[in-house]
């Protein structure tokens, strides 16, 4: 008697419906993971924002208006007066102008809330000959901060967003979370 047992392999059909899974499945993860992803970089922009925002109410807050009679916020650096070493020149707005990291850390205060940002959001520039630091965002391109001296109004912080272009639908503006 012949016992042979018949050894049977996978048909290709089923090797083509396993590989095709396996497509199916890894696409969706990588589509999960980017927006994951994407996400997470968008809250960290929004910390370093609440951080500026928040050195700009130590700014206000400081002795540094008591001197003065009346209070002004600081105003922003022109795109102009900064040479920057680790900052592209294309990433920066030039309709906007670059958060004044010098002026604001005047105030002790803002100094404190400034210096808790993690190195990785400060990009070296310098200014006047002297080395100072601008608050970028996640992709790298500098935090732009609006602001008209005499009208009262705060502040408004600006991130270009994920695609680094300002004026679309995914910049991040620091009244608007």
């Amino acid at each position: 008697m012949n016992n042979h047992s018949k050894n049977r392999g996978f048909t290709l059909v089923e090797i083509i419906v396993v590989i095709g899974i396996v497509a199916i499945l890894t696409v969706a993860f990588a589509k999960v993971s980017t927006s994951v992803k994407t996400n997470a970089e968008k809250k960290a922009t929004q910390g370093v924002m609440t951080l500026v925002v928040d050195a700009l109410n130590a700014y206000k807050d400081s002795d540094l208006d008591k001197n003065r009679g009346t209070f002004e916020f600081p105003n922003p650096i022109n795109k102009s007066a900064i040479k920057y070493e680790s900052v592209d020149e294309g990433m920066v707005n030039p309709k906007m102008h670059i958060v004044n990291h010098v002026e604001i850390s005047k105030s002790p205060q803002a100094r404190k809330v400034l210096d808790s940002i993690a190195d990785e959001f400060k990009k070296k520039g310098i200014i006047g000959g002297q080395t100072t630091y601008v608050i970028a965002d996640v992709w790298g391109k500098p935090l732009c901060y609006t602001y008209t001296p005499g009208t009262g109004n705060f502040p408004v912080i600006k991130s270009a967003g994920p695609d680094t272009e300002y004026g679309t639908a995914d910049d991040i503006v620091s009244c608007e979370f």
